[in-house]
């Protein structure tokens, strides 16, 4: 289906959307070093204060004292992104699965960087991770859904989308409007306007914000 740059546009505006990515506790592996642990929570206040070089700075104290403080790592990663260095965020979400394999929130970052890098198969393969650590975890076929409806890989994007809702739904989840709006854009671009209409109508009703040509379009 041949879209018009509008079109084209709108997909864009639903890329990876970044999830949860700033952990506040230590949820892989604590450190034992009462200092790493001060100058992480500094590092986590300055984070939420704004005030990303300082929080470079705690966060890279912190893994000087614990080399293996992996949550450091993983935030030191979502400021390098926040500033817009995606090679340094990549070079630290890796450090933090070098150490933790299993780092489910490492991998959903990494997969968010190569999506920023237009790197999709990459950032596909850590989706995939995530589905394999946890497959009850909707996240990773949120993740593969957006990465497919950009490459315009509708079918494939539409069977992971449905699944992410499927689980949201089943948690009862907060994010259940968000796959709502992404499932209704797949149909959409799939010239599926009916089931398009119908999610679409959902997320809105469930506080999601609806661009104005689909509430034109579909008088929502």
């Amino acid at each position: 289906m041949k879209l018009k740059k509008s079109d084209g546009d709108l997909k864009k505006k639903k890329e990876l959307k970044p999830r949860v990515t700033l952990s506040t506790t230590e949820v892989y592996k604590p450190t034992s070093s009462e200092e790493a642990r001060i100058n992480y929570n500094k590092g986590v206040e300055s984070f939420k204060n704004k005030d990303l070089d300082n929080a470079v700075k705690y966060y890279e104290k912190a893994i000087s004292i614990d080399p293996k403080y992996v949550d450091a790592y993983d935030n030191l990663g979502l400021v390098f992104r926040h500033q817009g260095n995606l090679e340094k965020a990549e070079f630290y979400y890796k450090k933090s699965i070098e150490i933790y394999p299993n780092g489910y929130l490492a991998h959903q970052n990494l997969a968010i960087v190569y999506g920023l890098k237009k790197l999709y198969e990459k950032a596909l393969n850590e989706y995939e991770i995530m589905k394999k650590i946890d497959p009850n975890d909707p996240e990773g076929y949120y993740g593969i859904a957006n990465v497919y409806m950009t490459l315009g890989k509708y079918d494939f994007a539409l069977e992971n989308a449905k699944k992410a809702l499927e689980l949201y739904e089943e948690l009862n989840h907060p994010y259940i409007k968000d796959s709502q709006l992404l499932l209704g854009l797949i149909y959409y671009f799939s010239n599926d306007k009916v089931n398009a209409k119908t999610l679409l109508k959902k997320a809105k009703d469930n506080g999601a914000e609806i661009h104005e040509k689909f509430l034109i379009e579909f008088n929502l």
